[in-house]
């Protein structure tokens, strides 16, 4: 036996907030989603009905693991909402910043201490309504939920959210969207459907044809191509310094980095280095090594940053079986983007003015992980196309 009213359940309300509510009307600290599976269809009862649109949006219900490009996997929160006991599945949207219902910025942590919580279905030992420091998100939950909760709507309040929700090319889940950086367009189904670049979005197509998948030899072809766009990039970006930023970046690489002056067009270009190579060594910031086995069974690159970002890029263009010269030119193709995306990125997001600290370069916080501006590579299984997207930065 246990407390419910099947009113509490209210449109696009995440499992995560119906467990909590849950526990705090039967006074339970502990609940885990093997423990609640025997009643999760009579707590739901007609939101059953909110499934479909869940799994449409690839945010998952019970169980299912949390797909990293539409889903945060920090919990996010609206300030109001939360005041109501209410969480959304649409709160965790990549695609959104703001509540769909309250148009209000959402918040990742805790307003006092700044805690996270990973997102799941049923999180034992964890509240939604109060933050383990203490901090109160409502604190006038008993009489919201035994009183005013059944009363309240949530309508969405963004045009876009619904226009996305219905589209035909997500909904027949004929597309796969794959996000390199920044949160994804709305619009973005609006976008491959006219098929040309807007004032906002540089878009790039291409026709793949069916074949025999790729053999291991193709992917030793990757990496060595990759190390030579890395290296051709990487003299582009060079010849941009002035001959004493080059003396410089040398003296650096050697371990000597007495009386070095860091103008800012060298940090930009030392920050790369290290960024693209996952690296914090300024002495190995040179590119072109061989860092792995002659034989791959994934793809690599010469620049570490993508070898797991494009992998999932591979695996999708292997599941559609096309040919191996499409997806070696393709791996390549968007791995040149990406290495030239992310320098103008950082030059971008760098603060203006000259550091003068060699520790300030290694350390500083930098925010490039802040950045929100889209890069992202769409494959149409109907037509057999590539769309590569790049959002144009208004700064």
């Amino acid at each position: 036996m246990f407390t419910w009213k099947k009113s509490w359940v209210q449109p696009y309300e995440s499992i995560l907030s119906i467990s909590e509510r849950f526990k705090f009307c039967n006074q339970v600290s502990y609940i885990t989603e093997k423990s609640m599976a025997p009643f999760w269809e009579e707590i739901l009862g007609e939101s059953i009905e909110n499934r479909k649109a869940k799994e449409d949006l690839s945010i998952p219900i019970l169980g299912r693991k949390v797909p990293n490009n539409f889903c945060y996997p920090k919990v996010r929160l609206c300030p109001v909402c939360i005041k109501n006991g209410y969480h959304s599945y649409l709160h965790q949207f990549t695609l959104i910043s703001k509540c769909p219902f309250h148009s209000v910025e959402l918040i990742n942590g805790c307003p006092s201490c700044g805690r996270q919580q990973p997102y799941k279905q049923v999180i034992p030992n964890y509240s939604l309504y109060i933050c383990p420091c203490g901090y109160e998100f409502t604190s006038e939950i008993s009489k919201r939920i035994n009183g005013l909760l059944p009363t309240n709507t949530y309508e969405l309040s963004i045009n876009n959210i619904s226009t996305w929700l219905e589209s035909e090319l997500r909904i027949r889940q004929s597309v796969k969207v794959l996000r390199l950086n920044g949160n994804i367009p709305l619009d973005l189904f609006e976008l491959i459907e006219i098929e040309k670049s807007v004032d906002k979005f540089k878009i790039t197509s291409y026709t793949y044809k069916r074949g025999e998948g790729i053999s291991k030899s193709r992917l030793e072809n990757i990496f060595h191509y990759s190390r030579k766009i890395t290296s051709s990039i990487n003299k582009h970006y060079k010849r941009k310094l002035s001959k004493e930023e080059v003396r410089n970046a040398i003296q650096i690489s050697r371990n000597s980095i007495k009386e070095i002056k860091y103008t800012r067009e060298l940090i930009i270009y030392l920050l790369w280095k290290l960024h693209i190579n996952m690296d914090r060594d300024l002495r190995s910031i040179e590119n072109g090594k061989g860092r792995y086995p002659i034989v791959f069974e994934q793809p690599k690159f010469a620049a570490k940053l993508f070898d797991v970002i494009l992998y999932d890029l591979y695996v999708n263009l292997k599941l559609q079986e096309a040919s191996e010269d499409d997806i070696e030119n393709l791996l390549i193709m968007i791995f040149s983007k990406s290495l030239i995306f992310e320098y103008n990125r950082i030059s971008r997001l760098l603060p203006k003015g000259d550091s003068s600290t060699l520790e300030e370069i290694l350390y500083g916080h930098w925010n490039f992980a802040d950045d929100n501006i889209f890069l992202g590579v769409l494959i149409h299984l109907e037509r057999k196309k590539v769309y590569v997207i790049e959002e144009i930065s208004q700064g």
